[in-house]
């Protein structure tokens, strides 16, 4: 129950900007990067782990690769 309510969370949360840039982190946070501003929104999700955020992210029709930048260790998703 509280997994299917945080996948239910993180897909509104990935709805409300589809075409910014997303990083997975290995602590279980997702955070949304916009192109056009400086502003990062980040959503905390202790019920799931990493597969089954980036499993999600795919099924939201997102590309999820590991982040060019060897400071931030992570997936980023973009939107396909």
């Amino acid at each position: 129950e509280a997994k299917k309510k945080a996948l239910t969370h993180l897909e509104n949360f990935v709805r409300e900007d589809d075409s910014a840039k997303y990083v997975i982190d290995p602590k279980n946070v997702v955070c949304r990067k916009n192109d056009n501003a400086d502003k990062v929104s980040c959503l905390k999700l202790n019920e799931l782990d990493e597969k089954e955020i980036f499993s999600q992210m795919q099924k939201l029709g997102f590309y999820c690769a590991l982040t060019q930048d060897p400071n931030n260790i992570g997936l980023e998703c973009n939107k396909v």
